[in-house]
């Protein structure tokens, strides 16, 4: 039984290992400008739940690199990231919402998003984009929009992102 547990261990390393160096790899071949490869690459592990990946190709589809450009896609896939805890990703979903790109402008859901980026720590560059955006969409939301705002953000990050909208 130990042997068997050792190789289910073994196993799952090795493929968490693959997804990393997968990850990788698109990374370099973004930093080439092969952004058709580094969209092959990270399409597979983003659909597997590499947040890294997910939110990676959200700004490929924002920007129209390697694949065709579609905000829409790049909502779909900053949310999935987003939801898995990137905090790169929560930034962008709450600018795509903050503009109105592939989704419809929601101020409430901008300042949750810009919210939670600034409280699970990880944002390159850091997290005072974040701040600046929240407060950036606060100067156009009525309190009681803010107070909504507060509150799913606060249930979202409490739910551990199982109840996010």
């Amino acid at each position: 039984m130990r042997l068997l547990s050792f190789a289910v261990i073994a196993q799952v390393l090795s493929a968490g290992l693959a997804l990393a160096d997968a990850y990788e790899d698109g990374l370099a071949a973004y930093a080439r400008r092969d952004y058709a490869n580094a969209a092959r690459l990270w399409e597979p592990i983003a659909e597997a739940g590499n947040a890294n990946a997910q939110n990676s190709l959200g700004i490929l589809y924002k920007n129209g690199q390697g694949v065709p450009k579609n905000e829409s896609l790049a909502v779909k896939w900053y949310l999935r990231s987003a939801l898995n805890g990137n905090s790169d990703a929560q930034f962008n979903v709450g600018l795509m919402y903050e503009n109105g790109r592939g989704a419809e402008r929601d101020f409430v859901r901008a300042y949750k998003w810009f919210d939670i980026a600034t409280t699970v720590g990880g944002m390159r560059p850091n997290p005072i984009d974040a701040i600046t955006g929240r407060n950036r969409v606060a100067a156009k939301m009525q309190p009681d929009q803010i107070t909504r705002a507060k509150e799913l953000s606060k249930q979202c990050r409490d739910s551990k992102f199982w109840e996010c909208d």
